[in-house]
């Protein structure tokens, strides 16, 4: 059974409980194409996205992970197969990054460590068919190596190698670092594919976008040596690494290390998602505040209007949007939870004047609607200001700025 549609999201394809509204995403796919097939006989599922969620980075495992589980629960056969295809590339990575970790690198390494955190899955590495200008056309191998893993594993066919070099372990060796994987008991190979046809092997030749770390923290690019199962990865610039990098960019061309059994290595790092980028999300709740969403160190990375908004201290001034302030932020006063906002008299100006503040009433994070609707989605706390009653005041909006104000008089 066959349900595919280009250039959708993970989110589209989630599990949708019997009456549950479908997860908010530009296409919903799970609804009209998988929920009709539940219940049909099936031994196991093919997964071939990610390109769409390249940006999520190291945060696509917890997505990869409840499409998995919420698809074996609807079918409730267990823990089924599920065979991921690891993305490839459309394009070429620049040569003078050898630290790697931009673009893709990230979600490959999502892709890889599901083997071992997501039971009864399975990875087809493709990092080797990739074109430069275009969508890989290649889909003969990609169907390979995923009927390889199935054979295998959901048949029970043991003659049948299921994937190529997975990282294993490492060891450094005085001015060198040995690598050990997964598959390779037949022993590594150096090797060039050209379109369709098996890897040639090419014994000697150089390994591309193999990197290596010193003990200062520098990178360089680094020789590749096989010997036997292992890759032993050295360079004449350093004498004390630490860390090794492979095919670790966006778009690597021209990967080269196979097992003997002609199927390629996946892409790793041995320092894990070090200096990987992370989705907005996964930024936004490491720069969390939780007592203040008015601290300076918020306001210097919150950003405004697509562009970083920054502040030195804290000043009076329009609010940051609130797609930030109430969604990832929780406010209990105006200005900070433990220490209220006081203005100079430099910094204050009539709309924030501190005779117009009233720290005791502004709302918390409940805004749901749009900046026109904050009047009847906002929910002002009982208020004691001695000068007027808060508690029929209405919060005021303008809906030519990203800027509220707290009650008071107009």
């Amino acid at each position: 059974m066959n349900a595919a549609v280009a250039g959708t999201g993970i989110e589209g394809w989630w599990y949708v409980a019997p009456g549950d509204p479908p997860t908010p995403t530009k296409y919903q796919c799970y609804m009209p194409m998988i929920e009709p097939l539940v219940g049909h006989a099936m031994r196991g599922a093919l997964w071939y996205q990610g390109e769409s969620n390249e940006k999520n980075g190291k945060d696509y495992l917890p997505m990869l992970k409840r499409l998995i589980d919420g698809w074996r629960g609807a079918w409730k056969q267990g823990d089924f197969p599920f065979y991921i295809v690891q993305l490839s590339t459309i394009g070429e990575s620049p040569a003078d990054k050898p630290q790697g970790g931009d673009g893709r690198a990230a979600i490959r390494s999502a892709q890889l460590e599901a083997l071992t955190k997501i039971p009864n899955t399975g990875l087809a590495v493709t990092i080797d068919i990739g074109e430069k200008k275009e969508h890989p056309k290649n889909k003969y191998d990609v169907g390979l190596r995923l009927a390889a893993w199935a054979l295998n594993k959901a048949y029970g066919k043991k003659d049948v190698v299921p994937s190529g070099p997975l990282y294993k372990s490492h060891m450094i060796e005085g001015g060198k670092i040995r690598v050990k994987f997964d598959y390779a008991q037949h022993g590594l190979m150096l090797a060039k594919k050209d379109g369709y046809e098996p890897p040639v092997p090419t014994p000697g030749a150089p390994m591309p976008w193999l990197s290596i770390q010193a003990k200062d923290g520098s990178w360089h690019w680094a020789e590749g040596r096989v010997d036997g199962s292992d890759l032993l990865v050295s360079s004449k610039e350093i004498s004390e690494p630490i860390t090794v990098r492979y095919a670790y960019t966006v778009h690597p061309i021209g990967c080269n290390l196979y097992n003997k059994d002609g199927l390629p290595a996946s892409p790793f790092s041995t320092c894990g998602y070090a200096n990987a980028p992370q989705s907005r999300s996964a930024a936004a709740k490491r720069r969390r505040c939780p007592a203040c969403w008015r601290c300076s160190t918020h306001r210097r990375t919150t950003r405004a209007s697509g562009r970083a908004r920054r502040s030195p201290s804290l000043r009076a001034g329009p609010l940051p949007p609130f797609r930030h302030c109430a969604r990832r932020f929780t406010p209990t006063t105006f200005g900070c939870a433990s220490r209220p906002l006081t203005l100079s008299p430099q910094s204050a100006s009539p709309r924030w004047s501190p005779s117009r503040k009233c720290s005791n009433c502004w709302p918390g994070s409940t805004r749901k609607k749009t900046r026109a609707a904050c009047s009847s989605a906002f929910s002002p706390l009982p208020c004691s200001h001695p000068a007027r009653d808060c508690s029929a005041t209405r919060l005021k909006a303008w809906t030519g700025s990203n800027s509220i104000r707290p009650c008071g008089p107009d």
